[in-house]
């Protein structure tokens, strides 16, 4: 039985018999893109509740208080009356950080003297703590710049020399490839490729517990020819939905695709043959459709996780990053995030051949699986 004739038997199936399945692949990844994008449509945190302990109270540490006020990263919830207060509302989850403001305040800057201010953050949320911190240093920076400016020009300095002597050091930043630091062009583009790893495993995952019915196909085919016949419709599908995916994330939530088409289509190619060969070494090895769907759960679930990409390999330890290694989705996230944003992924052709080799051997691992199911055939089964 021919190659060719296994191939439009399976689109056949997936489009006509069972058009579910080719929906999944595109509306999983459509549906997370809708669901996530809303969630980080905002692109950046603001609005963080603060609290403020003014042990000062002078005209100074007021003007501090309104400098935070006016900032959209912090809502101002409460002024606290003692440390016991910004505690409660801390614990309490109230407010999520607290500044306090020393009692010398005013007195210690007006005497040149270094004047510090304590900036508390919770940080059981790292994103709640880091945009805090982050947000609270470069207010302060400004605002001392700006006090320390005043001062020199009260005692008769010119306003340049006075700015350098009240504020010697200075930073630029410049931020490359999201340069708003947006959370959503961060987290759109591995959103979707987990999406697609989850569609292609619920399509693969029980592509053939199907044939396990129809025993003339696996008694005239080879196992090489029916893994293969399965894996290139859904392969060709899952290309497509990535595809679909990034134009959509464009025009829905303005994530503009920087990188060249070419290197999309190929990095997401190598990614789809390896998860497509993966689930299908599942449901060759696994002996009826419930557990083809529900063991790779335990694969998948880690793998967001792991994959550097919401949190960087260099920071885990060798045995996670050995683990890292067997997901595809280590080796798509991060490249595919370099692409939309910078256009260029440094790690791209690295990627694509370990993808196409974890797809190689889990291809190669199914094609054994379907050849031990053929020899469990009784003799005669075919007829």
């Amino acid at each position: 039985m021919g190659f060719r004739f296994l191939v439009l038997r399976e689109c056949r199936r997936i489009l006509r018999r069972s058009p579910a399945t080719a929906a999944i692949l595109f509306l999983v990844p459509l549906g997370y893109l809708l669901l996530f994008g809303d969630v980080y449509r905002a692109g950046s945190l603001a609005g963080i509740p603060l609290v403020i302990l003014d042990e000062d109270a002078t005209a100074p540490s007021r003007s501090l208080i309104r400098v935070f006020e006016d900032s959209e990263k912090f809502r101002l919830v409460a002024q606290a009356t003692g440390p016991e207060e910004v505690d409660h509302l801390l614990r309490e989850g109230e407010a999520k950080v607290a500044l306090v403001i020393p009692r010398d305040f005013a007195k210690r800057m007006k005497q040149g003297l270094s004047t510090p201010l304590l900036l508390e953050a919770d940080s059981s949320n790292l994103i709640h703590a880091n945009v805090a911190l982050k947000s609270g240093r470069e207010i302060v920076q400004n605002y001392s710049a700006v006090v320390g400016q005043r001062l020199g020009e009260s005692v008769g300095r010119p306003p340049l020399e006075s700015l350098n002597r009240g504020f010697p050091v200075r930073m630029r930043l410049r931020v490359l490839g999201n340069p708003t630091l947006s959370y959503k062009n961060f987290i759109l583009s591995g959103i979707g490729v987990n999406g697609l790893q989850l569609a292609l495993f619920i399509t693969a995952c029980v592509a053939l517990s199907d044939e396990r019915f129809h025993r003339p196909v696996w008694r005239r085919a080879s196992a090489g020819t029916i893994v293969a016949a399965k894996l290139l419709p859904t392969w060709l599908l899952g290309v497509f939905s990535l595809g679909g995916y990034v134009l959509a994330a464009g025009l829905l939530f303005r994530l503009p695709y920087q990188g060249r088409w070419g290197d999309l289509f190929l990095l997401g190619g190598a990614f789809c043959f390896a998860v497509t060969a993966l689930g299908l070494f599942f449901s060759a090895l696994l002996p009826s459709k419930l557990l083809a769907l529900q063991l790779p759960i335990l694969y998948v679930m880690p793998g967001f996780l792991c994959c550097g990409y919401s949190w960087p390999l260099l920071a885990m330890t060798p045995g996670v990053c050995l683990l890292a290694g067997t997901f595809p989705l280590s080796y798509v996230a991060v490249s595919l995030r370099d692409l939309t944003l910078t256009g260029y992924a440094p790690e791209l052709w690295g990627h694509v051949r370990s993808l196409l080799a974890l797809g190689g051997s889990f291809f190669v691992a199914a094609c054994l699986g379907v050849a031990w199911r053929k020899r469990l055939l009784p003799p005669g089964a075919s007829r």
